[in-house]
């Protein structure tokens, strides 16, 4: 796992939509201990005890998408010594169902520690709204295409029920929530007895915004 995260650190850093952008998460049974995510790229790691008395955020990193929508992060700040590499780390997004969120650290040090799930609740913010531009059916989903709020295109899978929404959401501003699903691999090719799979955040529901 070691060697992975050390290849992924090489490759170009390019910012990419993932649900969890310019939110606050706070963890449950917090009053602000937690995460927030600045933009796309960015993370901020906040303690208890620094944040409770309006401190700065304990730990900053950069946030990178993997294929399959899991979030690397790699320390920024503070500094790192000469001697040592900046930390990294891994979160899965579990459930992203506004207001409720649970990721899922991976263990990736030594040993066969289990991993650690941690459910968080939004702090409340405005959450995002995305413009739909276009809805396509898919051999293994349903692909969205959308702007963000600074005219920036993406394009997710959605589960394939939002497809048959197409008519009442093209054109449309909406809230998206998320749920981490497999869907059938792209090697499959849409060849239904494939058994191949690949785990991604799912479009589950697609809100209108009037």
């Amino acid at each position: 796992m070691k060697q992975l995260l050390s290849s992924l650190l090489l490759l170009p850093v390019l910012a990419q939509a993932h649900p969890l952008a310019d939110q606050r998460l706070i963890m449950e049974g917090a009053s602000c201990a937690g995460l927030e995510f600045i933009g796309e790229d960015q993370l901020r790691l906040h303690d208890e005890l620094q944040c409770s008395r309006g401190g700065e955020a304990s730990l900053e990193a950069r946030i990178r998408v993997l294929p399959g929508g899991a979030l690397l992060a790699v320390e920024t700040a503070p500094a790192t010594p000469p001697n040592r590499p900046p930390r990294s780390w891994i979160y899965l997004i579990d459930r992203h169902d506004p207001p409720r969120v649970t990721l899922r650290e991976p263990w990736t040090g030594w040993g066969a520690l289990a991993d650690e799930t941690i459910a968080y609740r939004i702090a409340p913010t405005d959450p995002a709204i995305y413009r739909i531009d276009a809805m396509t059916m898919g051999d293994i989903a349903c692909y969205i295409r959308y702007r963000d709020e600074r005219g920036a295109t993406h394009e997710e899978m959605a589960d394939f029920t939002l497809c048959e929404r197409e008519a009442g959401l093209t054109g449309r501003q909406a809230r998206f929530v998320y749920q981490r699903t497999n869907v059938a691999a792209a090697s499959c090719e849409g060849d239904p007895a494939c058994r191949d799979y690949q785990t991604v955040n799912l479009i589950v529901d697609a809100q209108p915004v009037p």
